[in-house]
């Protein structure tokens, strides 16, 4: 019993307490780089401001994006919101870019 208890779920939960997330950013269109250096993306929470909002997020430490690696992408057919975990994460080698199309967004990294 006492096993039991010194090995809690909070130890699976420890990863957790290193995330960070991005400021939300208010543009609706075009490219955004969250983080210029390598990390882990752990998710992305998007709000649609029309119809057919979408994001995609990329391992890209700049706004060129030609040949770069999609890591993500969200979309709504309908103004509206959602929202994707990639737990335990998505290991971005470059970095952390957002290419976004009527949307806003906050990004889950680390």
């Amino acid at each position: 019993m006492i096993v039991g208890l010194l090995y809690s779920p909070v130890y699976a939960e420890t990863r957790n307490e290193n995330r960070q997330v991005s400021s939300g950013l208010d543009s609706t269109t075009g490219t955004d780089v969250i983080k210029s250096s390598p990390g882990q993306l752990f998710g992305a929470n998007i709000l649609a401001t029309s119809n057919g909002g979408w994001i995609a997020v990329y391992d890209s430490s700049n706004t060129t994006l030609s040949g770069k690696t999609v890591l993500l992408e969200i979309g709504e057919a309908t103004s509206g919101n959602s929202k994707i975990e990639t737990l335990p994460g998505i290991t971005c080698f470059n970095g952390i870019t957002v290419e976004s199309s009527n949307a806003k967004f906050i990004i889950y990294y680390y």
